[in-house]
């Protein structure tokens, strides 16, 4: 056919020329039908081996084809097929080939920025990542950039993620338009990676250049929760100058994770204002009144919020939020101990599918009227088809031991779950809370130990650790080193002054022991820090304000063992 298209006029009137033209033009058809049986018969195989489950010789079948025709979209679907398998190296070997025979593609970038991340190779990340937003059309361009935390969370080195994305972004920064959230993204990183100050640092300039950045306020909301106390005015700031549900929602769980429920209440009134049709917002907003023991307002918001549900795009949704509702429901009963009210939400909860579920909360139920043999049955029938399952069953198991004040059994249990996970540090930490129940004492201070050495910035352990120490008299010096660093990590914290409290006690320091615990319990007026504070003023002859307060957080809390112990250790009479 070439040879027909560029003939001359008076070569093609020729019979010879004519009849030689179309038989090249035959031979050419001939070898393109041959290789398009070709092809189909191997993208075929390909197909087949995928579906019989052998991922591998199925990539190597259709990355022949890619390499052979250069078509797109038979290299991604080899990309497809090569993460599927979760082999880091054919994946690999997929996103170069694509990435060298298609260097100007977006779409094989894409896959290959992918692919280095779910394998780990962050720090070969950054050429692509600018590539990507220098070629990202104006309205691409920002959706990438707010993006680009969430592509980067799952990479074990935070500090060098952010490192190359603060190196992408930098021809961003000084953009009116990209600037704002660029900024925000660099500082959600920061954040990520352990450094607070910078992530503050970064917040700032991103509502400097746009004092009503989504991306800046939410941001400065997660600085308050992380307890930077200079995030406070730049989200209160934020809030006056930008009319935003997510942002009240944000600072208003970044209250609660400070414990500041009135303040966050204030939030998230503020939020179902603006948009009441915010499923979060009333579903966090019933939670928060359910804590606060308002249960009439707890029940106004989720009757809302269940005139919201059908909204929901789709089904899988709809079930999801109409689960919490319930759930939520049923927890407000079984805190007002109306169990048969409790039950009727348990058995609408397996109305909706989700029979686990159901049948934790029956088990939850159990407990809390001291049922614990049923409680046990319940739960030896749940599922276990899956690594997560049994860790739900697991867990719920050890709840029911500690409820029922069998710390050892708990903590045989729990000894299971950190076997599946030995490295994750809330398993750690409850390991050791349930063998210092179980008066394991060394174990507990050698679990603590490796979990500061695991995570050197885990407040709780260093507490935990040092109230251990102190409240059995050991290494008292130690102890108070502990939760002083334990201190610096979280300032003011009401719980850590507790414990700092309880050391200067322990070394006979009663005024400044008396100063912290009455600081603490001014901040957080706990039945456990209460009793701290009336033993402490017993030994400074304080009897009757002792008494008092010890009576009083008795009333709050009739069976905390800390104080019930106080009471004997006093002489008191509960």
């Amino acid at each position: 056919m070439p040879a027909l298209a560029n003939a001359s006029p008076s070569a093609q009137s020729h019979p010879s020329v004519k009849k030689q033209s179309l038989a090249a033009a035959e031979r050419a058809e001939d070898a393109q039908s041959q290789l398009d049986a070709e092809l189909f018969y191997e993208l075929l195989l390909g197909e087949m081996y995928a579906s019989q489950g052998d991922a591998s010789t199925s990539v190597e079948l259709l990355l022949d084809a890619a390499r052979r025709t250069g078509d797109e979209k038979v290299y991604q679907r080899a990309a497809q097929i090569a993460l599927l398998s979760r082999s880091a190296q054919k994946a690999n070997m997929v996103a170069q080939a694509w990435r060298q025979a298609h260097p100007q593609s977006r779409q094989a970038s894409r896959y290959l920025l992918q692919v280095m991340l779910s394998t780990n190779h962050g720090e070969e990340t950054g050429a692509l990542l600018k590539q990507e937003i220098a070629l990202a059309k104006p309205d691409e361009k920002l959706e990438w950039i707010r993006a680009i935390p969430s592509i980067y969370r799952r990479v074990s080195d935070q500090a060098q993620a952010t490192r190359i994305v603060r190196e992408a972004l930098t021809p961003e920064l000084e953009n009116p338009a990209t600037g704002p959230d660029s900024w925000a993204a660099i500082g959600t990183m920061e954040l990520a990676a352990g450094a607070p100050a910078a992530a503050l640092e970064a917040a700032r300039k991103a509502l400097s250049l746009d004092a009503g950045n989504q991306a800046a306020g939410r941001l400065a909301a997660a600085l308050v929760a992380a307890n930077v106390p200079e995030a406070e005015s730049l989200v209160t700031d934020f809030l006056s100058n930008a009319k935003s549900a997510d942002a009240h929602l944000a600072y208003a769980r970044s209250l609660m994770n400070a414990d500041r429920l009135e303040e966050a209440q204030t939030q998230l009134n503020e939020a179902t204002r603006i948009d009441p049709s915010s499923a979060d917002a009333w579903i966090l907003k019933a939670a928060l009144q359910a804590q606060l023991k308002q249960y009439s307002d707890a029940d106004v918001s989720l009757l809302k919020l269940d005139t919201l549900i059908d909204k929901f795009p789709s089904q899988v949704l709809q079930r999801e939020v109409r689960i919490q509702s319930l759930m939520l429901r049923e927890q407000m009963a079984e805190a007002q101990k109306k169990w048969e009210e409790a039950e009727h939400w348990a058995d609408e909860i397996a109305k909706t599918g989700n029979q686990p579920l159901a049948t934790l909360r029956k088990a939850s139920i159990r407990m809390q009227q001291g049922q614990f043999d049923a409680a046990a049955a319940l739960l030896n029938d749940l599922p276990e088809t899956s690594p997560g399952e049994t860790r739900t069953k697991l867990s719920a198991q050890v709840q029911l031991y500690k409820t029922a004040k069998n710390y050892a059994q708990a903590l045989e249990v729990q000894s299971k779950l950190l076997e599946m996970l030995p490295n994750d540090p809330d398993l750690l930490y409850e390991q050791a809370m349930l063998a210092e129940r179980a008066n394991k004492i060394e174990e507990a201070e050698t679990l603590l130990r490796k979990l500061i050495a695991l995570k050197p910035d885990h407040h709780h352990a260093y507490n935990a650790l040092g109230y251990l120490l102190a409240d059995r008299g050991l290494k008292l010096g130690e102890a108070k080193s502990l939760i002083e660093k334990a201190l610096s990590l979280v300032p003011g914290d009401p719980f850590i002054t507790d414990s700092l409290g309880w050391v200067e006690y322990k070394q006979g320091n009663l005024e400044q022991a008396a100063q912290l615990l009455e600081k603490a319990y001014t901040k957080q007026p706990d039945p456990e820090i209460g009793a701290h504070l009336a033993e402490v003023w017993w030994k400074q002859g304080k009897t009757k304000p002792a008494e008092e307060l010890l009576r009083a957080a008795r009333k709050d809390a009739p069976d905390n063992e800390t104080v019930l112990k106080t009471f004997q250790l006093l002489g008191i009479q509960p």
